[in-house]
Formats: structure tokens, C-alpha cells, sequence
């Protein structure tokens, strides 16, 4: 199975790649008020056979009642107050067939297999991005057929950008500046050079014949 990683970064509306609440309105097949923009994005009436289900995973000390909630606070936070500034890392990476718990008929069982991914991918978003001050929500996606009509199994992936202080209760900058006045980028991923080849060389993915860093 050809597998596929896509990562680009989401703003407040109007930003050049979209942005984070209208993203997680559309993987979530959903609707979530905007207070940083006052608009509603509704992706509600979609056709919903094709999400299996939706996870949030929230720091130590945050008090959400969900994740357009967190994104609402944090977008309306002086942290971000930017027009620029990027809000979630969107990730989208594709599933392999052989973790799809299929019946008798050939079917995919949506309930056996949801039942085998979730614990998982909870655990791997924890220790890779929650214990480290970064909230994740994500959707998995099922459709029956791509365009060239293949199975087409996949994750939706949204990740703060800035981390979140379970001491404090607050939002953290992104980069400081070092004893030379030189920035430096707390996450590897916040400097494009590095993000690149971190990517490219990540085991998981290293055989993935499509990336796309935006």
C-alpha cells in the first residue's frame, strides 16, 4: 500500500493554508463558532459514512469542554495575536490495510477496528505531543474508494503549535531569544529546514513515497 504524510501549518481566517476551526469543523463533519472571526463553520450537513470516529487529548490542567473550544481561547489569546500566526500543525497521514479489521464478507468492521486503533493512537499522540504540552485532536476517516479506486484509509491530525503550561495554566511562546539575541524555535518543526529533514528521515515514514511540507 502506498502510504502518504502531509503536514502544512493553520492560522486564524484568512490565513494562506485556512484556518484551524474551520479544519476541524470539516474533519469532524461538525459545526463550531468562530469568536475570533464571529463566523460559523459548518460542515454539519456531509455526508458522515465516511468518519469512523474523533478523538481530543488534552493537556494536564486545561479545562475544555472541547477542542473548537480550546482553539477559540487560544486564537483570542495575546500569545496569538498576529494576524500571521499559526495556530494547529494539520497533519494527514494515510492508514495500512493490514490494521483494518475486516468480517466475513470482506467488510470493513468499523467497531473491531476502532476498538484496535484507538488505544494506540491515543498512546502515540500522548507520548509524542500531549506530555509534551501540546493538545491533539484527530478524525479517522474511512471512505470506501479514492478517485483511482482504491481503499482509501486515513488520519486527520490537529496539533497545537504553542505548548501549554500545566503549572502555569497558559499558553507558551513558540521561540526565545538566546544570550546572542539569536531566536531560537522551541520545536524542530518551527523551522522549515529542520522540519524537512526530520521528516524525510523519520523511520515510520521514511518509505513514503509522497511529502509535502507547507
Amino acid at each position: 500500500m502506498e502510504q502518504m504524510l502531509t503536514v502544512k501549518t493553520l492560522g486564524h481566517a484568512g490565513s494562506v493554508n485556512g484556518s484551524a476551526i474551520s479544519k476541524l469543523a470539516y474533519i469532524d463533519r461538525e459545526k463550531y463558532d468562530s469568536t475570533y472571526d464571529c463566523h460559523t463553520y459548518n460542515f454539519s450537513r456531509m455526508n458522515k459514512d465516511d468518519l469512523v470516529y474523533t478523538s481530543s487529548l488534552f493537556v494536564d490542567g486545561m479545562e475544555y469542554k472541547d477542542f473548537g473550544e480550546m482553539l477559540n481561547d487560544i486564537e483570542n489569546s495575546k500569545i496569538t495575536i498576529r494576524k500571521d500566526a499559526t495556530i494547529v500543525r494539520d497533519w494527514m497521514f494515510s492508514l495500512d490495510n493490514r490494521l483494518i479489521v475486516r468480517d466475513d464478507n470482506n467488510k470493513v468492521d468499523i467497531t473491531a477496528t476502532t476498538l484496535m486503533l484507538k488505544k494506540d493512537l491515543d498512546d502515540f499522540f500522548k507520548e509524542h505531543f500531549v506530555d509534551n504540552g501540546y493538545a491533539v485532536h484527530y478524525a479517522v476517516h474511512f471512505p470506501d474508494k479514492n478517485k483511482n479506486g482504491n481503499e482509501n484509509f486515513h488520519i486527520h491530525v490537529l496539533t497545537t503549535c504553542n505548548q501549554f503550561d500545566s503549572n502555569k495554566h497558559c499558553w507558551l511562546n513558540k521561540s526565545y531569544r538566546d544570550e546572542e539575541g539569536k531566536k531560537v524555535n522551541i520545536n524542530d518543526l518551527d523551522d522549515k529546514a529542520r522540519s524537512k529533514d526530520m521528516l524525510k528521515n523519520s523511520k515510520r515514514f521514511r518509505n513514503a513515497p509522497k511529502q509535502e511540507i507547507v
